[in-house]
């Protein structure tokens, strides 16, 4: 009878070891797809499966209980002054959005140039890296006049209460800069696949606004016209940075972009334009190639990015809220803000996300 009734135990803790075993097992295959979910600090480190068990929970209750894949999960990134890193948690489609920065000037009443914005879905594998850049608004002081806004903005020679800088682009890169805080390198510069537009600076008086990011052409602001020119898919000011305003007057600042605009070279007054936009994939870019150099720079009607990588579903609006296929389209209901409001453009810091979409 002892005898049988050890066989009966031995069987029953055997039973569920195997229960156990096959359990875990089960979990491990069901969480595969899903177990590098990892929302802490955007760092997608899971050390064992209880962490993993923990984000997997706090992603289903922050993402409204949506455990199916997690679609709709959203990566939130605000202007820092560095670039920051995005590590593809799993394979599949994600939704990337960026706003571009406005200009600004410090005291006078002229509205600044706003900025862009662009969408689409890209396919991506686990463990990609995308370099995201946002774009800083065009604030002036007493200490950054002389200097670009981070991610190019154009800027004021002389600081006064009238003068501004432009915005900074908001892109998408796929190699970094050698420091977080620089985003001027020119291998990174072409490495872009998305970009959208910074605003210029506006003037020191209320009709001398700034101008507008573009879609594919960028527009002007208001005031002394010549020796200004928009930013396009291969010309403007420079190829990722706007230009400066004049050195007598200094009054407005182009905006930055896939190029920044340039502002003009003759007083009186002074005018800016708006950076123009980019997104591998949307028909009637053009797209920069791998051989390109920063002073031997060619540009093809290819709308796919040397890299390969492209989006569908594309969206590019620009800094008036205006959509852009090929050309500007006579739809300018505007562009859906970060906030989830809608506005014709972009004010103040840039901004970028990306959501999960299955």
């Amino acid at each position: 009878m002892g005898k049988r009734r050890r066989e009966i135990i031995l069987s029953f803790i055997c039973g569920f070891i195997a229960a156990i075993s096959l359990s875990v097992y089960a979990a491990t295959t069901i969480l595969s797809g899903q177990i590098d979910y990892t929302p802490r600090d955007n760092n997608w480190n899971v050390e064992n499966v209880e962490t993993a068990l923990d984000d997997l929970y706090d992603m289903a209750r922050n993402n409204g209980g949506n455990t199916s894949g997690f679609v709709g999960y959203a990566f939130n990134y605000d202007y820092t002054g560095e670039y920051q890193v995005f590590t593809t948690p799993a394979t599949g489609e994600y939704k990337i959005e960026l706003w571009g920065a406005s200009g600004k000037n410090t005291g006078y009443t002229a509205a600044p140039g706003l900025g862009g914005y662009t969408s689409g879905v890209i396919q991506l594998d686990k463990g990609d890296q995308l370099y995201i850049y946002v774009g800083e608004v065009g604030n002036l002081n007493s200490s950054n006049y002389g200097q670009l806004t981070f991610n190019g903005g154009g800027y004021s020679h002389n600081y006064t209460s009238y003068y501004g800088r432009g915005g900074g682009a908001t892109d998408i890169r796929t190699v970094p800069t050698s420091a977080k805080n620089v985003w001027n390198e020119f291998d990174s510069l072409k490495s872009r696949i998305m970009v959208a537009g910074g605003g210029g600076s506006g003037h020191q008086s209320a009709a001398y606004t700034g101008g507008h990011a573009g879609g594919l052409v960028s527009y002007a602001g208001v005031g002394t016209i010549a020796g200004a020119a928009p930013a396009t898919q291969d010309s403007g000011y420079a190829f990722g940075y706007g230009g400066p305003g004049l050195p007598s007057e200094a009054y407005s600042a182009s905006g930055s972009g896939y190029w920044g605009g340039k502002s003009n070279t003759t007083s009186p007054c002074n005018v800016s334009y708006g950076g123009s936009s980019y997104i591998s994939g949307h028909q009637g870019v053009k797209s920069i190639t791998e051989s390109s150099t920063s002073t031997n720079m060619v540009f093809t009607d290819n709308a796919i990015h040397y890299t390969g990588l492209y989006f569908s579903d594309t969206v590019m609006i620009d800094g008036k809220g205006c959509k852009w296929n090929t050309a500007v389209t006579s739809d300018c209901s505007g562009q859906v803000q970060p906030d989830g409001t809608t506005a014709s453009g972009h004010n103040g810091n840039g901004y970028a996300r990306i959501t999960y979409v299955g």
